[in-house]
């Protein structure tokens, strides 16, 4: 039940504050179950592909892949 509450409160910073989007899932990400938190990434990458310009999507998602390799980069290391 925790899990839905999460979902609605964050449905609701989005709306009204999306600038407070990002400490909201840093704060509370933990209180939403696997499923919540892959419909949210799911419905962002639908919406920045649908709405966005496709050069600004690809370097977008291009920076996102940066970043997410130097965070986890021992981790792939050690995988391969």
């Amino acid at each position: 039940m925790e899990s839905i509450k999460t979902m609605v409160e964050f449905t609701e910073v989005l709306k009204h504050n999306p600038k407070q989007a990002y400490d909201f899932i840093c704060n509370n990400s933990y209180k939403m179950d696997k499923t919540e938190v892959v419909a949210i990434v799911k419905e962002l990458l639908y919406g920045i592909y649908n709405d966005c310009h496709s050069l600004q999507v690809e370097q977008l998602l291009d920076d996102v892949a940066v970043e997410l390799d130097e965070q986890y980069d021992e981790v792939y290391q050690e995988m391969i």
